[in-house]
């Protein structure tokens, strides 16, 4: 019976495993056993019997490692409380000034830049970025 093979979507990588008698071919090609990078890529592995061997079991496996789009949303700014609320958005990592920050509120009390790229390297997401000016607001008297 063969392994089945592993992947990680986060690297692009999969694990051809070790069976006696099985061989491993990867889109037609032979792969020994170990950890193998596809180029984000879907890959199809299929297990065939060596000489002296049959199979019985599942035999051929499609592993889907391509790149997932994420879309990054807007932040939200409240100029009353001065916080900026980063929205949870799976597949991408928002930066305040350049410091990672989680979703949730984050207090700003002067400028802030809050920017947006993807997570992982198994996700494309366009960069977006977004100014903010907290400051507060003065209104000039008349002389």
């Amino acid at each position: 019976v063969p392994a089945a093979p592993t992947s990680v979507a986060s690297t692009g990588s999969y694990t051809i495993p070790s069976t006696a008698g099985v061989a491993y071919l990867v889109d037609g090609t032979p792969k020994a056993a170990g950890t193998h990078l596809s180029g984000y890529t879907k890959v199809t592995v299929t297990a065939v019997a060596q000489p002296g061997f049959t199979l019985s079991g599942t035999a051929s496996w499609t592993l889907d490692l391509t790149k997932k789009t994420a879309v990054a949303a807007a932040p939200a700014v409240n100029y009353t409380t001065k916080t900026v609320t980063i929205p949870r958005a799976t597949g991408v990592v928002y930066f305040i000034d350049g410091v990672a920050k989680s979703p949730g509120s984050h207090k700003i009390t002067t400028y802030a830049t809050v920017t947006a790229k993807a997570s992982a390297a198994n996700y494309v997401v366009t960069a977006k970025t977004w100014k903010f000016d907290l400051r507060t607001a003065v209104t000039p008297a008349a002389p």
